[in-house]
This record gives structure tokens, sequence and C-alpha cells, in this order.
């Protein structure tokens, strides 16, 4: 192999390697986190992602029984217990979790204002966010958590409103 060849594979290679788990590593707005979208089914996550870390059902006042299962820490929401459940919702404090501008958990909330199109950002009873979305039943919504007073972001979640 010619050595001014060398050099170019091994950087190459190096691309390679770290966009695979970069790929993995994201935030869609309006569709899911870590490849794991709204309303995939639980058998598609669990095929896609392999077995969660842990899995529970917890009763929800509205739709009854939901399984809650976590990868990390990204938890997912299912719409009920059977594996034909869908996604309801993702959300993570992951902070190697980052939207295709590189907003993400850290990031401060001028960063989201900046870098991710559409959003809003309010205090609402205490509770300092940016979204992007509609707070309407069935709409989807991408919400930044932002903590106060550093400003930076400590959650994202991306889910459907249900009610």
């Amino acid at each position: 192999m010619n050595r001014a060849r060398i050099p170019l594979l091994l950087t190459t290679l190096a691309v390679l390697l770290l966009a695979s788990p970069l790929a993995e590593a994201r935030i869609v707005a309006q569709k899911g986190i870590m490849g794991i979208n709204l309303l995939m089914t639980r058998a598609r996550v669990v095929q896609e992602k392999g077995q969660p870390d842990s899995e529970q059902t917890m009763p929800n006042e509205i739709l009854g029984q939901v399984r809650v299962m976590r990868y990390g820490k990204t938890q997912v929401t299912l719409n009920g217990t059977a594996n034909s459940s869908r996604v309801i919702s993702v959300s993570t404090k992951d902070r190697r979790q980052r939207t295709r501008s590189g907003v993400g958990v850290g990031s401060k909330e001028s960063a989201v204002r900046n870098r991710v199109n559409g959003v809003h950002c309010k205090t609402e009873s205490g509770f300092r966010h940016c979204f992007k979305g509609q707070f309407q039943p069935g709409k989807r919504v991408t919400d930044f958590s932002i903590s106060t007073p550093a400003l930076r972001v400590t959650r994202v979640t991306v889910g459907i409103v249900i009610d």
C-alpha cells in the first residue's frame, strides 16, 4: 500500500467509527430521540434498541396503564402495556443526545432559541421551558426543560399531547 494513502485511510476509518454513534445520538424535533420515534410499537423499539435497562407498568389517569422503558438516561413511555402499544413520549437527560444543530442537555437557552427553528421560550407556573409545537391534544411537541437561574437545558422531551 502506498504510504501517502495510509493517513487518508486512517482518517476515513476514524470518521466511520465516530459517525456511527453520532448518528444514533440524535434528537429530532417532533419525531424522536436516540432513534426511538413517536408511534413506534414496543416490539419495534426492542427490535431496534434491544431490551431496555428497566421496564415497568405505571398507572396513568387518562390512559389507564402505560409502559415505561428506560435506556440509560432516556425514558420511553408507551400508550399501553401490550407489544403493540405505541410510543407517546421520549425524554432524555443524556448529554450525548443532540439535535443536528448541536442542542441538547447542558445547552444554554440562547442556543435553543437560536438553533431550533420555530421554538418559543417562556416561564409557566415557575417552570421555564422552550418548546416547538402546540400543546393541544394529538399534536406533537418538543420541549426543552430549562433550569433557572443557569438557563441551561436539563431534559428534552419529544411527545404527543394526550389531553
